[in-house]
């Protein structure tokens, strides 16, 4: 039998709890020729009983229980004396060790004689969870000099101790007494004889939960008050006396602040703020002085300077023999956290980690934890590394399911062996290299319930340039990321959602998806390749690909170049045909690219950003985006009078995939027509301003698109009917000019759309050669659905309100009216009631208006829960035009309304009937206390109310009214999922097509 070659050393004190698992850690070493030497410190617990079981088993181990109880340094020493092989290493009694770990350290100090240690990187982790790298297992490959220097300066957690010795070295440079940090003062000594190596693996993980105990427990071994005061100083004079310390400047400074830190992190004395500053910044000068330690002196600048001259030496270059080419690493932390469970629910989503480093899974998961919110997660790890700790740390994690794999195994056959392992309904796929931010799941996860097929984020670089907002793969130049290196990832044409060609880094899939696919084509070995290939089959099947721009992942990934060009070389051979194809459908406009939806451009400029929890006219304008957005038209939106971006109705506006348009990226229509090269097949004005401003630049820049003008109401009528109620010569005057405006706006345009009959008659009167659609106001597709719950009884309900946008001068009108006139008559009758003012915008002018039963409550989140609350809605309106969007929100949730003929305008509803109307100020009034009095009015008005919306006022038919306008001016390019719900376009009669005809000359 051959002699043993390494001897284990491991002192131990009460270790039950731990010392089974490095045990069995040890035993499973693929170099087994070792002794294994256990000194029990005397321990209370089971540890004996543990060792003696282990000892009867294997005769490798020795075990020695100490008659009474030594120093931890006396314990150290014991088993290293006790040693008679050639090599020694300590082994900590809460440590894990990879199975190669004493065969990769013992291997490399055999081939290099001149190296005295060799350790692996080491991974602590503590008992919540966290874990991060050792700072103190740095390779010292420099002369004794340099890397004495190096080693006093920062010697970290000192983790080469665990490592692999010669064992004759060790026992030279061995402290014969116990001091604090007596481990620092054997690894100095060992300096002296031979370099120290790292390996690049991380090999070791290490429980760090009981080490501020043993620090306090090795301090208070000091009886000399001068020793606890200055813990390290027996330490610093071993040193010197031993001749451990160069004779440098940059050695003498290293170990003086060496010892200062130590004196204010772990002395007996509490040094308040100068220690806590001193720990924290490692500045003297900062500890003593503050903030005035900034002032320049000229002799204390010279002698800094030609101090901290000693201490500029170069780093080492590490070791040839066990470097590897340095990828691309993640941000430095201090320490990664773990995914954790939510107690009582079943997983949201499934996440599948392909990964060969355990530094950047642990950032992958890192980020995870701090993204997850209140989605349950179940991750599976796909090990492809080299053999090293992952498996220690993650195969019994009760949140994770580790596999192993095949070193440097092909992405999509790692990935298809977890396949079999998913539980859920959604699953992701991320590179480890890649850093999911806040909100990023929850976004994407939303993202796919309104989408079948993937859905991906928007991928930076974590230098905050772009990497990718969606990727391309294009016949020519191959698979790329959109805007990649583009240092304004904000750019709005990045951040609309869209249909793409694949998503880098990282995506969710459903997992029916999945399996109809049958997982990953493993002919591929990179990620990219893997899942371009899984996108590609999936949309032949019919299922997209989707970019989300509110999700962020940072990636630092770096594909191997000949992997990745031998997945090209593949691809492009399989997938020519469809590639070709997709070239032949953008129709060669390679500003396209971008975006696969197979869809005409539609441009809409408005004021100003919807906010349709504001005001109806915001809401209006949305629901006509949702339609051409069903009908499959990309939709490019400017806000007008502002170009701002107004945080969530930009994203939302994003999110329906439309590219909202804003500063600093954009200022004006004309530069950004010229930017699009005026490639529009539809352009939407809104509003007479914007239309007389615009309507003959895009005739000049977008000559071929159509051109609608939406006017929302009627302005230079709501403005007449404001003029005569005041009765002032400049507003007549006012409304003349817009009459002008809006009249020469619609002869221009190819079609107008008004929102009521009454109004599409006086169009017709004044320009009868117009094209006019009546389309009225567009409700949420679900917002009749959303209404029924809310129809509280009579009962349970109280107070009148009325709801509307105070920058709007008729509903300030109309509330300071009904405050004036009709409020004294009600409050007489009915002393209990209350009147809320509910809406966004209030003026001092309305807020004065509070006192005596009003309550001016202003804009609220949830119009509903109000609505609910409240009897009857009035609508004083004096003047106006259009149709009022709070007369729609009363009648679907069946809010009993009392109207003036103003305000009921375009609703064709029955005054008696479905709703109460009146002019007279004493004839409102009387009104609205019948109603408010009388429940079976109440009642019947509100089930009145509710079926006269559910029949007059639907999405769909919203939709219909649209689709024949859009007919009529011949821009009927409908995805083909919309143009098989919608009937047949109507027939165009000649006198329409003569005078489109006629306007477009």
């Amino acid at each position: 039998m051959r002699e043993p070659e390494l001897t284990i050393g491991m002192p131990v004190y009460n270790g039950a709890a731990t010392i089974r698992a490095a045990l069995d850690s040890l035993l499973a070493q693929t170099f087994q020729n070792f002794v294994l030497m256990i000194s029990d410190n005397n321990s209370n617990d089971r540890t004996e009983e543990i060792c003696r079981e282990y000892t009867s088993r294997d005769p490798r181990i020795r075990y020695v229980r100490q008659p009474k109880a030594l120093s931890p340094a006396d314990n150290f020493r014991f088993v290293l004396f006790e040693a008679t092989t050639p090599l020694f290493m300590w082994a900590p009694v809460d440590g894990l060790w990879a199975s190669n770990f004493v065969e990769r350290t013992l291997n490399f100090l055999v081939c290099n004689p001149d190296y005295v240690c060799c350790q692996s990187r080491v991974l602590f982790t503590t008992m919540q969870g966290e874990s991060y790298f050792a700072m103190g297992t740095y390779a010292l490959t420099g002369t004794w000099r340099e890397n004495a220097e190096r080693f006093f300066r920062n010697p970290g957690c000192n983790s080469r101790y665990y490592g692999l010795f010669r064992t004759q070295v060790l026992r030279s440079v061995f402290p014969r007494r116990s001091f604090f940090a007596y481990d620092l003062a054997a690894s100095a000594g060992t300096i002296k004889f031979g370099k120290h190596a790292e390996l690049p693996e991380c090999l070791m993980i290490r429980d760090t939960s009981a080490f501020a105990a043993h620090e306090r427990v090795a301090l208070n071994r000091h009886r000399f008050i001068l020793w606890q005061l200055f813990p390290l100083f027996p330490m610093t004079i071993h040193c010197l006396r031993k001749g451990y310390v160069p004779c440098t400047l940059a050695a003498f400074d290293a170990l003086f602040r060496r010892n200062l830190y130590i004196t204010f992190a772990f002395g007996l004395f509490d040094f308040g703020r100068i220690g806590r500053r001193y720990t924290q910044t490692h500045s003297l000068s900062y500890a003593v002085l503050g903030r005035h330690s900034r002032l320049r002196l000229s002799w204390y600048n010279r002698l800094r300077d030609a101090w901290r001259a000693q201490d500029l030496q170069p780093t080492p270059p590490s070791l040839p023999q066990i470097s590897t080419p340095t990828p691309l690493s993640p941000p430095a932390k201090s320490k990664w956290v773990s995914v954790a469970a939510l107690a009582g629910r079943a997983s949201d989503l499934t996440i599948i980690l392909v990964t060969k480093s355990l530094e950047s899974t642990l950032a992958f998961i890192d980020s995870l934890a701090r993204c997850q919110g209140r989605l349950a997660v179940d991750l599976i790890i796909c090990d492809v590394g080299k053999y090293d700790v992952t498996e220690l740390l993650f195969a019994n994690h009760p949140n994770f399911l580790y596999i192993r794999c095949e070193p440097d195994a092909a992405y999509s056959h790692a990935a298809n062996q977890s396949l079999r392992a998913i539980s859920t309904n959604v699953v992701g796929f991320f590179e480890a290299e890649a850093l999911i931010q806040s909100g990023a799941l929850q976004n994407l996860v939303s993202s796919l319930t309104d989408r079948e097929g993937i859905v991906g984020p928007q991928i930076l670089y974590l230098d905050g340039r772009l990497k990718a907002a969606g990727g391309i793969v294009e016949y020519v130049k191959g698979a790329y990321g959109y805007g990649h290196l583009d240092p304004q990832p904000d750019h709005p044409r990045y951040k609309f959602a869209r249909q793409v060609d694949f998503c880098p880094t990282g995506y969710l899939i459903r997992k029916d998806i999945l399996d109809q696919l049958a997982g990953f084509n493993e002919q591929y070995r990179t990620f990219e390749f893997a899942h371009i290939d899984l996108a590609f089959r999936a949309r032949a099947l019919g299922h997209a690909c989707d970019y989300c721009p509110s999700a962020q992942v940072f990636s630092y990934c770096a594909e191997r170049a000949e992997d990745r060009q031998n997945d090209w070389d593949r691809f492009a051979r399989e997938k020519a045909a469809q590639m070709v194809d997709d070239y032949e459908t953008s129709g060669r406009d390679f500003s396209r690219l971008h975006d696969r939806t197979s869809a005409a451009r539609v441009l809409y400029i408005d004021a100003d950003s919807p906010t349709p929890d504001q005001n109806a006219g915001s809401a209006y304008s949305l629901n006509i985006i949702r339609i051409l957005n069903e009908f499959g038209f990309r939709v490019t939106f400017v806000p007008d009078s502002n170009f701002k971006y107004r945080g969530k109705y930009t994203d939302t506006l994003q999110a329906m995939g439309v590219e909202a348009i804003y500063a600093p990226f954009y200022h004006n229509v004309r530069d950004l027509l010229i930017e699009k090269n005026g490639n529009f097949e539809l352009v939407v004005l809104c509003r007479v301003e914007i239309a007389s401003q615009y309507l003959d630049l895009v005739r000049q820049l977008a000559p071929r698109a159509r051109i609608v003008f939406n006017t929302v109401d009627l302005h230079f009528l709501r403005e007449l009917r404001g003029a005569e109620l005041l009765d002032k010569p400049e507003l007549f005057e006012r409304a003349r000019s817009t009459q002008r405006a809006e009249i020469a706006s619609i002869g221009k345009a190819d079609a107008t759309i008004v929102l009521t009959t009454e109004e599409a008659d006086i169009i017709r009167h004044e320009a009868p050669c117009a094209l006019i659609h009546v389309i009225p106001l567009v409700p949420d597709p679900d917002a009749l659905c959303r209404g029924a719950p809310l129809n509280a009884p009579f009962s349970a309900r109280s107070g009148l309100i009325f709801v509307g946008s105070y920058q709007h001068a008729p509903n300030v009108d109309a509330v300071t009216y009904f405050v004036k006139s009709i409020w004294p008559l009600i409050r007489q009758r009915v002393p209990t009631a209350v009147f809320r003012i509910v809406g966004s915008g209030m003026t001092p002018e309305v807020q004065a208006l509070a006192g005596n039963g009003i309550e001016v409550i202003g804009f609220v989140d949830d119009l509903d829960a109000v609505l609910a609350q409240s009897r009857v809605a009035v609508v004083p309106l004096r003047y106006g035009a259009g149709m009022k969007g709070k007369i729609l929100t009363s009648l679907r949730v069946g809010l009993p309304t009392v109207s003036s003929s103003i305000g009921s305008e375009g609703f064709a509803l029955t005054p008696g009937e479905d709703i109460l109307v009146e002019d007279d100020p004493s004839m409102f009034a009387d009104a609205v206390i019948r109603l408010y009095t009388d429940e079976a009015m109440w009642t019947r008005l509100s089930q009145k109310e509710l079926e006269f919306a559910r029949k007059n006022f639907s999405f769909d038919r919203s939709r219909d009214l649209f689709h024949r306008l859009l007919s009529e001016i011949e821009v009927d390019r409908l995805s083909p999922s919309t143009a098989s719900k919608i009937d047949a376009d109507q027939p165009i009669s000649a006198r329409h097509s003569q005078s489109q005809a006629s306007l477009r000359h």
